[in-house]
Order: C-alpha cells, then sequence, then structure tokens
C-alpha cells in the first residue's frame, strides 16, 4: 500500500514544537506545592490503606488478568496464579503462551533454620473439572508449560490478589516460608 503524501515539516520545526510542549509541562499547576512547604488540599488514602479495597481469593483467582506494560510498550498479564500470560511483544499477541524461565521466584532462610525456595505460583486452581469457563474470555487458561513448571518445582499454597490499576498487589501464603511474601507491581 502506497503511503499518501501529506505536507512536509522539516526535522528543526518539528523538534521546536515538540519542544515548546515539553517545556509546558514544567509550568506547575495551580494546586502545586514548593519544596518544604504544606499542601491544604487532603492527602489521598494509599491503595494499602483503602478500608473498600477488594482482594481476591479462591475461585476469585481464576479470571484474574491484570495487565502490566505501558503504551505502545507491549503488555503482559500477571493472572492470579501468579503467572505471566496474555504476551503482546511486538504486534505477536499469545493469551495462553508461556515463556520459558519467566517467573517470580523466592529463596529465603531465617538464622539457623532450613531455607526455603518456592515459584510464586499456585496450583491451588489448575484443577478444571468442575470449572465452566466463561463464553467469551479465556483469563482462566493455564498453559500446559506452567503445570509442567509447578510439576518440577515446589509453587505457593495460596494467593491474594489485589489489583487496583494501574498497581497490583499479590500476597503469597505459604506457613513453610521464612518470611511474608508479597508482590507490587
Amino acid at each position: 500500500m502506497a503511503r499518501k503524501k501529506g505536507p512536509r515539516i522539516d526535522r528543526r520545526t518539528f523538534l521546536k514544537g515538540v519542544g515548546g510542549g515539553a517545556a509546558s509541562l514544567a509550568v506547575p499547576s495551580a494546586g502545586a506545592t514548593k519544596a518544604g512547604e504544606t499542601s491544604s488540599a487532603p492527602a489521598l488514602p494509599s491503595a494499602a490503606s483503602r478500608a473498600d479495597r477488594v482482594v481476591y481469593r479462591g475461585e476469585q483467582l481464576r479470571a484474574v488478568a491484570m495487565p502490566l506494560g505501558g503504551i505502545g510498550a507491549g503488555a503482559i498479564a500477571l493472572a492470579g496464579d501468579g503467572g505471566l500470560r496474555q504476551w503482546q511483544v511486538v504486534h505477536n499477541v499469545d493469551h495462553v503462551a508461556h515463556v520459558p524461565g519467566s517467573f517470580f521466584a523466592f529463596w529465603g532462610k531465617q538464622a539457623g533454620g532450613e531455607a526455603a525456595a518456592r515459584v510464586l505460583q499456585s496450583s491451588a486452581l489448575y484443577d478444571q473439572i468442575r470449572f465452566k469457563p466463561p463464553l467469551t474470555s479465556n483469563d482462566h487458561a493455564v498453559p500446559s508449560e506452567s503445570r509442567k513448571l509447578l510439576e518440577a518445582l515446589p509453587g505457593v499454597k495460596e494467593i491474594e490478589f489485589a489489583g487496583e490499576y494501574p498497581a497490583a498487589e499479590v500476597r503469597y501464603l505459604d506457613s513453610s516460608l521464612p518470611a511474608e511474601v508479597r508482590l507490587e507491581a
């Protein structure tokens, strides 16, 4: 397909326009404060301290797929089992892909205690026998390679997921771990 020719702009004119736009972003807004000053505007509560926060557990985790990534930067989703899904890289989309070696892990040891290592994924919801998936989504689908990963390496027992776009917090619950483990993405 031939590209339409429109009005041409030279590089110098383009950079002047972009530079002017970028400079306007540096001008403080009416609500901004200078360093050392306090604002009279009420502070918003952090997501971690909100009383109305929704935390997904158990069966609710089947359909969790929190998108991570920026505009024009590709994307990946953090799934309810702790796995990485819905890969979208350079216009290649695969919602049920498993990229080898792409998982979060934990290794820890308390002084004088036993070391513990875990893949930060849970196979608690891999049983699909009595589960009826939605017709319009495949977020519940678990790639066979994710299953094989947790057959070869131990995972965590449970996961709690609090996703408030654009941020997510995942808590990995396993009494055999020597520390509390959580991920913020």
